[in-house]
Parts: structure tokens; sequence; C-alpha cells
């Protein structure tokens, strides 16, 4: 069974949309080249899927609970946000959640993630520092040295970046910002904790901050 955008534009329960797009995932994944598709998020729906939708899905199994009814439906458009999320039941029959908030999706990664992917893709070894597609289409790519301060303050330069572009634009009220986290090498616990430690002195127009590890999974709401 093929999936497009219509099958997450209507109004569906939070499990009921997490579900489905990991049966759409599954689906892309069986297709001919499926793996290829994904990694190098060929075509609109492939990109929007790895992007958006399953980061959507993150940020609602993060935020889902007892005592709260959670829907969400999400827009493929180019309207300020990329999912809207409706809460009923007790969080919000108590004044701790207001009946509706807006998800914006915004992925960080270094700007040499294509490259690395397409690398990856064809089986080419792929150094960790700055990358370049020569004219004849090849990819050169540098060694680089890394330290576990190196590791925090390049993801966290990214991030940073990331905010601040963000922080530019206009977003409706109750806003939660994902930020689906590529990281240019495996970050362990300690140095993932770093990274949330100096990302909590930002102020940002944003109800909350959803950082998760697209690696690890690792997960937290600022």
């Amino acid at each position: 069974m093929g999936y497009c955008f219509e099958d997450f534009s209507k109004k569906m329960a939070a499990r009921e949309f997490i579900d489905t797009s990991f049966k759409a995932f599954a689906a892309l994944r069986k297709t001919p080249n499926g793996t290829s598709i994904i990694r190098r998020r060929k075509g609109q729906f492939a990109k929007k899927l790895v992007e958006e939708i399953l980061p959507i899905s993150a940020f609602l199994g993060y935020f889902e609970r007892p005592g709260l009814e959670l829907y969400c439906q999400f827009y493929s458009g180019n309207q300020k946000y990329d999912a809207r999320i409706y809460c009923e039941g007790w969080f919000v029959e108590n004044d701790y959640l207001k009946e509706e908030y807006f998800l914006e999706v915004s992925t960080v990664c270094d700007q040499v993630d294509y490259l690395r992917r397409e690398c990856i893709d064809k089986g080419q070894p792929f150094f960790g520092g700055p990358a370049r597609r020569l004219a004849n289409g090849e990819i050169e790519s540098t060694p680089k040295s890394f330290s576990p301060e190196i590791i925090v303050e390049d993801n966290l330069s990214n991030i940073r970046s990331t905010l601040s572009k963000k922080a530019r634009k206009g977003y409706p009220e109750n806003t939660f910002l994902i930020i689906p986290l590529v990281p240019t090498v495996l970050l362990w616990p300690g140095e993932w904790l770093d990274v949330l430690k100096k990302l909590q002195s930002v102020n940002l127009p944003f109800c909350g901050v959803f950082v998760y590890d697209s690696v690890s999974q690792r997960k937290a709401l600022l």
C-alpha cells in the first residue's frame, strides 16, 4: 500500500498518526530502491516523511500521557507551521494545557549532510571534515579530528544557527518548535546533556522546543 500527504492531512488521534507514519516508512522502505529513496530524500513525500512527519510522531509520543486526548493534523503547504495538535481531557479541563497548539519542524544538521548521505548510499567513504562536489561529480571530503568539546560545540552551533533563523520569523501563538538533530558523530550521554544545558539559556518565541537525537532517539523538551 502506498502512502501520501492525504493520509496525514486529516485530524487523527496521536497514536493513529504515529502508527500511520511508521507504516508509511516501512512501506516506502520495501519499495524498489526504498532504502536509497529514504536516505537521499528522493521525492517530496519521502523528504517530508523523514524530515517532518516522523519528527512530529516523535514529539507526539513524548507529549502524550494518561488523561490527555491528543490529536494531530499535518499540513504539507507553505503555511507558518507543519502541523496542528488538539488537546482534550483532564489537562485541558484543569488549565494545564491549551486546547490547541501548532508544530513547526526544523532539521538540524551540518551543511554537507546531503553529501554524506549520498556517499553512504553509494557505498563510498566519507571523512568527517569539510566536503564538496568536484566538477566531475565526485565528492571530496577531508578528515577531521573530534574531541568531546568539539562534538558539543559543533552540534550546539548548528542548533543555534537554526534557532536564530526561526526566531526572526513570525509564528502563531502556542507554537512548539521540533528540532530533529542529525549529529555528525555519535553523541554520548554526557555530550547530549552538555548540549541541552547550554540550550536552556536561549530565549525563544516558542512555548517549547523539542530536541531529539535522530540517531540515539534521546529526547528532551526545553
